[in-house]
């Protein structure tokens, strides 16, 4: 359900959904791709009616999508690789959500 909510939101939930995960005591690697894999469907559709549509051509959406897809590939798998540990996982995820909870709180915009 939450993957399905991030895609369909347009995305932004990831913090949200692997701390609450995590929190609930499932494992780091399974909660990311949880999410990710939830994702994958929604996101699909949401382009294809997109160009369906005409809102944009598929050169600037495959731009668009093709080379932050690749550089997530390569540093994701390494930061993954990282936190292992479901301890440092959980301290890493907890200071993060405090973060982005803060930053919602006092209206920061990034």
């Amino acid at each position: 359900m939450a993957g399905f909510n991030k895609g369909f939101m347009g995305g932004g939930f990831g913090p949200v959904i692997v701390s609450g995960q995590v929190v609930w005591n499932h494992e780091v690697r399974p909660s990311v791709s949880i999410g990710d894999i939830a994702e994958i469907p929604v996101c699909i559709v949401g382009l294809l009616s997109f160009i369906l549509l005409g809102g944009l051509f598929f050169m600037e959406i495959y731009l668009i999508v093709t080379i932050p897809a690749a550089i997530a590939s390569i540093i994701g798998p390494f930061i993954t690789a990282k936190l292992g540990s479901t301890r440092f996982a959980e301290k890493v995820l907890g200071g993060l959500t405090l973060v982005l909870g803060l930053a919602v709180f006092f209206g920061v915009k990034v």
